[in-house]
Protein backbone atom coordinates (compact mmCIF):
# COMPACT_ATOMS: atom_id res chain seq x y z
CA UNK A 1 0.00 0.00 0.00
CA UNK A 2 3.34 2.75 0.75
CA UNK A 3 4.33 1.46 -2.50
CA UNK A 4 0.58 2.38 -4.20
CA UNK A 5 0.59 5.75 -2.33
CA UNK A 6 4.18 6.78 -3.27
CA UNK A 7 3.54 6.20 -7.17
CA UNK A 8 0.45 8.22 -6.68
CA UNK A 9 2.71 10.89 -5.28
CA UNK A 10 4.90 10.36 -8.34
CA UNK A 11 2.01 10.51 -11.08
CA UNK A 12 0.63 13.62 -9.57
CA UNK A 13 3.96 15.37 -9.16
CA UNK A 14 5.18 14.52 -12.74
CA UNK A 15 2.01 14.90 -14.94
CA UNK A 16 4.74 15.55 -18.15
CA UNK A 17 7.08 12.64 -17.17
CA UNK A 18 6.83 11.08 -20.72
CA UNK A 19 8.03 7.54 -19.86
CA UNK A 20 5.59 4.87 -19.66
CA UNK A 21 4.26 3.90 -15.76
CA UNK A 22 3.70 0.71 -14.73
CA UNK A 23 0.91 0.87 -12.26
CA UNK A 24 -0.66 -2.13 -10.32
CA UNK A 25 -3.53 -1.11 -8.72
CA UNK A 26 -3.61 -4.56 -7.28
CA UNK A 27 -3.06 -8.63 -8.31
CA UNK A 28 -5.79 -9.08 -5.42
CA UNK A 29 -7.40 -6.82 -3.27
CA UNK A 30 -6.21 -6.85 0.22
CA UNK A 31 -7.66 -3.09 1.29
CA UNK A 32 -8.96 -0.27 -0.71
CA UNK A 33 -6.86 0.58 -3.51
CA UNK A 34 -5.61 4.40 -3.30
CA UNK A 35 -5.80 4.43 -6.70
CA UNK A 36 -9.47 3.43 -6.92
CA UNK A 37 -11.23 6.56 -6.66
CA UNK A 38 -15.41 6.44 -6.82
CA UNK A 39 -16.31 9.00 -8.97
CA UNK A 40 -20.60 8.25 -9.24
CA UNK A 41 -22.22 6.18 -7.28
CA UNK A 42 -25.83 6.99 -8.12
CA UNK A 43 -26.93 5.60 -4.81
CA UNK A 44 -24.81 2.40 -5.40
CA UNK A 45 -21.96 0.90 -2.83
CA UNK A 46 -18.86 -0.24 -3.19
CA UNK A 47 -16.87 -2.91 -0.99
CA UNK A 48 -13.99 -5.21 -0.71
CA UNK A 49 -15.02 -9.08 -0.05
CA UNK A 50 -12.59 -12.26 -0.50
CA UNK A 51 -9.75 -10.08 -2.16
CA UNK A 52 -12.63 -8.29 -5.17
CA UNK A 53 -13.34 -5.39 -5.23
CA UNK A 54 -17.62 -4.95 -6.33
CA UNK A 55 -19.68 -2.06 -7.28
CA UNK A 56 -23.36 -2.20 -7.11
CA UNK A 57 -25.09 0.82 -8.52
CA UNK A 58 -28.68 0.84 -7.58
CA UNK A 59 -29.46 3.77 -10.31
CA UNK A 60 -28.18 4.54 -14.07
CA UNK A 61 -24.02 3.82 -13.51
CA UNK A 62 -21.26 3.71 -11.56
CA UNK A 63 -17.65 4.48 -12.12
CA UNK A 64 -14.43 3.61 -10.21
CA UNK A 65 -11.47 5.81 -11.79
CA UNK A 66 -8.48 3.98 -12.37
CA UNK A 67 -6.06 7.03 -13.24
CA UNK A 68 -6.55 9.72 -10.46
CA UNK A 69 -5.26 12.27 -12.62
CA UNK A 70 -6.85 12.74 -16.10
CA UNK A 71 -5.20 11.74 -19.53
CA UNK A 72 -4.87 13.29 -22.79
CA UNK A 73 -6.95 12.21 -25.79
CA UNK A 74 -3.13 10.94 -27.49
CA UNK A 75 -2.75 9.03 -24.76
CA UNK A 76 -1.09 5.47 -24.70
CA UNK A 77 -2.43 2.76 -22.16
CA UNK A 78 -2.15 -0.91 -21.73
CA UNK A 79 -5.41 -2.23 -19.19
CA UNK A 80 -5.86 -5.72 -18.11
CA UNK A 81 -8.66 -6.78 -15.45
CA UNK A 82 -10.70 -9.59 -14.76
CA UNK A 83 -14.31 -8.97 -13.72
CA UNK A 84 -17.18 -11.81 -12.81
CA UNK A 85 -21.16 -10.84 -12.78
CA UNK A 86 -22.71 -12.01 -9.63
CA UNK A 87 -26.72 -11.17 -10.06
CA UNK A 88 -28.94 -8.33 -11.34
CA UNK A 89 -30.31 -7.11 -14.47
CA UNK A 90 -28.51 -9.38 -17.26
CA UNK A 91 -28.68 -7.20 -19.73
CA UNK A 92 -27.01 -4.37 -18.59
CA UNK A 93 -23.30 -3.67 -19.35
CA UNK A 94 -19.89 -3.59 -17.32
CA UNK A 95 -16.86 -2.68 -18.51
CA UNK A 96 -14.59 -0.01 -18.69
CA UNK A 97 -14.80 3.94 -20.26
CA UNK A 98 -12.23 6.00 -21.20
CA UNK A 99 -13.20 9.99 -21.24
CA UNK A 100 -15.00 12.22 -19.73
CA UNK A 101 -17.02 11.37 -16.69
CA UNK A 102 -19.41 14.04 -16.12
CA UNK A 103 -19.55 14.97 -19.65
CA UNK A 104 -21.22 12.71 -22.97
CA UNK A 105 -17.32 12.86 -25.00
CA UNK A 106 -15.78 8.87 -24.13
CA UNK A 107 -15.59 5.67 -25.23
CA UNK A 108 -17.07 3.02 -23.41
CA UNK A 109 -16.48 -0.77 -24.07
CA UNK A 110 -19.30 -2.74 -22.28
CA UNK A 111 -19.97 -6.77 -21.83
CA UNK A 112 -23.43 -8.76 -20.37
CA UNK A 113 -24.15 -11.67 -18.39
CA UNK A 114 -25.68 -12.30 -21.50
CA UNK A 115 -22.31 -12.75 -23.15
CA UNK A 116 -22.97 -9.69 -25.41
CA UNK A 117 -19.92 -6.79 -25.99
CA UNK A 118 -20.01 -3.78 -28.25
CA UNK A 119 -17.75 -0.68 -28.20
CA UNK A 120 -20.01 2.68 -27.77
CA UNK A 121 -19.08 6.46 -28.53
CA UNK A 122 -20.29 9.40 -28.15
CA UNK A 123 -19.22 13.13 -28.63
CA UNK A 124 -21.64 15.97 -28.47
CA UNK A 125 -24.24 14.04 -29.97
CA UNK A 126 -26.40 10.99 -29.67
CA UNK A 127 -23.64 8.09 -28.74
CA UNK A 128 -22.89 5.57 -31.58
CA UNK A 129 -22.04 2.07 -32.05
CA UNK A 130 -18.30 1.71 -33.02
CA UNK A 131 -18.62 -2.19 -32.83
CA UNK A 132 -22.02 -3.00 -32.98
CA UNK A 133 -23.18 -5.75 -29.97
CA UNK A 134 -22.95 -9.68 -30.80
CA UNK A 135 -22.75 -12.87 -28.65
CA UNK A 136 -19.14 -13.37 -27.69
CA UNK A 137 -18.50 -17.18 -27.66
CA UNK A 138 -15.69 -16.77 -25.19
CA UNK A 139 -17.30 -15.06 -22.31
CA UNK A 140 -18.16 -17.39 -19.27
CA UNK A 141 -20.53 -16.74 -17.34
CA UNK A 142 -20.57 -16.06 -13.43
CA UNK A 143 -16.70 -16.78 -13.45
CA UNK A 144 -14.23 -14.25 -14.21
CA UNK A 145 -13.27 -13.13 -17.78
CA UNK A 146 -10.08 -11.34 -18.77
CA UNK A 147 -10.48 -8.18 -20.43
CA UNK A 148 -7.48 -6.37 -22.17
CA UNK A 149 -7.76 -2.92 -23.57
CA UNK A 150 -4.83 -1.28 -25.60
CA UNK A 151 -4.40 2.20 -26.64
CA UNK A 152 -1.86 3.05 -28.67
CA UNK A 153 -2.45 6.84 -29.73
CA UNK A 154 -5.78 6.41 -31.88
CA UNK A 155 -4.93 2.44 -32.81
CA UNK A 156 -7.22 0.86 -29.98
CA UNK A 157 -7.57 -3.28 -29.50
CA UNK A 158 -9.80 -5.12 -27.46
CA UNK A 159 -9.05 -8.76 -26.15
CA UNK A 160 -11.95 -10.89 -24.32
CA UNK A 161 -10.22 -13.90 -22.69
CA UNK A 162 -7.63 -13.76 -24.83
CA UNK A 163 -9.00 -13.27 -28.15
CA UNK A 164 -9.14 -10.22 -30.16
CA UNK A 165 -12.53 -8.72 -30.37
CA UNK A 166 -11.82 -5.13 -31.73
CA UNK A 167 -9.35 -3.51 -33.38
CA UNK A 168 -9.74 0.10 -34.94
CA UNK A 169 -9.17 3.62 -34.60
CA UNK A 170 -12.51 5.62 -32.57
CA UNK A 171 -11.88 8.98 -31.56
CA UNK A 172 -10.26 9.47 -28.77
CA UNK A 173 -11.25 11.94 -25.87
CA UNK A 174 -9.51 13.26 -23.13
CA UNK A 175 -10.45 12.34 -19.49
CA UNK A 176 -10.32 9.52 -17.08
CA UNK A 177 -9.77 5.77 -17.59
CA UNK A 178 -12.78 3.98 -15.55
CA UNK A 179 -13.84 0.82 -14.48
CA UNK A 180 -18.04 0.58 -14.80
CA UNK A 181 -20.69 -0.96 -13.72
CA UNK A 182 -24.54 0.16 -15.38
CA UNK A 183 -28.12 -0.10 -13.41
CA UNK A 184 -29.28 -3.07 -11.12
CA UNK A 185 -26.25 -5.21 -10.88
CA UNK A 186 -23.26 -6.53 -9.50
CA UNK A 187 -20.18 -7.20 -10.56
CA UNK A 188 -16.58 -7.85 -9.07
CA UNK A 189 -12.94 -6.96 -10.31
CA UNK A 190 -9.46 -8.19 -9.30
CA UNK A 191 -6.29 -8.29 -10.88
CA UNK A 192 -6.34 -4.90 -12.21
CA UNK A 193 -2.90 -3.72 -14.33
CA UNK A 194 -2.57 -0.28 -16.22
CA UNK A 195 0.48 0.99 -17.84
CA UNK A 196 -0.37 4.21 -19.29
CA UNK A 197 1.97 7.51 -20.65
CA UNK A 198 0.22 10.74 -19.12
Amino acid sequence: MKYLLSMIVLLCALPGYAQHHTLYITEHFTDTPATLQLIDTFYGRSWLQDGEYFMEPKGEGMFASIVPTPVSNHCNFDLTFTASWHGGVENYGYGIRWGELTGPKGNVFNVTHQKYADLWGADDKEPVHIAPARIVSSLRTNIFNRFRIQCRRHHVKIWINDELYYEGKPKQYAGYICLVVYNEQTVSFDEVKLEYQP
